[in-house]
């Protein structure tokens, strides 16, 4: 799991300085920057599973790169491959996609922390909380473009700390050394 979040805390990171950073806060920009990071997550679990890192996750990392794939393919193939646009109807979407990815990802860190090691116990569940709380705030806040984007770089953001600081926990160095 180390490799995953390693890869996943720098897609995160740099996710969320485009957006933050960005002058443009569309559903087009939202949608582009989802799509990179759906992209990037489902390879990312598949890379992990062709690499046989945990053997012991193997059906939650195939659930989320699944989803995670499923939901680039429709981003990417929306419109005409055109994405999706600057009106109310895409952004329901791009709210609803932001929070079935979202939701995935912290139900499969919810499962993956039921068998995780003492000192990731926590950190799953923080992670998995931290989804939940986004994925409801996306799927019920009435949101316009701009805050649905502003809170989906705040939740990329929030997420690349936690789990750059879950990497660099002096335990983790540890354990790490270990393999």
């Amino acid at each position: 799991m180390f490799l995953t979040n390693l890869l996943r805390s720098i897609v995160f990171a740099i996710a969320s300085a485009v957006l933050i950073f960005s002058q443009d806060h569309s559903v087009q920009l939202g949608a582009t920057v989802l799509l990179i990071v759906t992209a990037s997550v489902g390879f990312i679990g598949l890379a992990v599973l062709i690499r046989n890192e945990s053997k012991s996750n193997l059906a939650s990392n195939l659930f989320s790169s699944i989803v995670s794939l499923t939901i680039a393919m429709f981003l990417l193939t929306t419109n005409g491959f055109l994405g999706l646009q600057n009106n109310s109807g895409d952004l329901f979407i791009f709210r609803m996609l932001i929070a079935l990815f979202v939701l995935v990802l912290a139900i499969t860190e919810f499962m993956q922390g039921q068998k995780a090691q003492q000192g990731d116990k926590l950190e799953y569940r923080i992670s998995a909380a931290l989804g939940l709380i986004a994925a409801l705030v996306f799927a019920l806040a009435p949101l316009n473009d701009v805050n649905a984007v502003g809170f989906l770089s705040a939740y990329l953001a929030l997420s690349a700390v936690q789990r750059g600081i879950w990497l660099a926990t002096p335990g983790k160095k540890i354990n790490n050394a270990k393999k």
